[in-house]
């Protein structure tokens, strides 16, 4: 079991997915930090909203905190506790324009 652990995602909105995604990721270490990620239009990714609509409002309907919301409730209502993981932003891309941190973070292993 891994001390400490990372999640990242948009989570816009939750759904159940994310969620096994989320106890997934928990079951694996002791302390989960949540990544909450607004992807920046140089991202691309296959798999994700298309690259020119993911900044659009309609690709992002519940701001920050009410995602942390989201997150927080779905966690403690599936059991785990508040002392168990922490929701945080997540941006990205680096400063001062590098390469963005998305690709070296998702390819990581837990």
């Amino acid at each position: 079991m891994l001390k400490e652990a990372v999640a990242l995602g948009r989570f816009q909105p939750l759904h159940d997915d994310h969620l096994a995604y989320l106890l997934n990721v928990k079951s694996r270490c002791n302390f989960m930090w949540v990544g909450l990620a607004d992807f920046p239009l140089a991202v691309p990714d296959s798999f994700m909203t298309p690259i020119a609509d993911r900044s659009a409002s309609r690709a992002n309907s519940k701001t920050f905190f009410e995602r942390m919301q989201d997150v927080t409730s779905a966690l403690l209502k599936a059991g785990v506790s508040h002392g168990e993981f922490r929701v945080t932003p997540f941006a990205c891309d680096s400063a001062q324009g590098h390469e963005p941190l998305y690709d070296r973070v998702i390819t990581s292993k837990l």
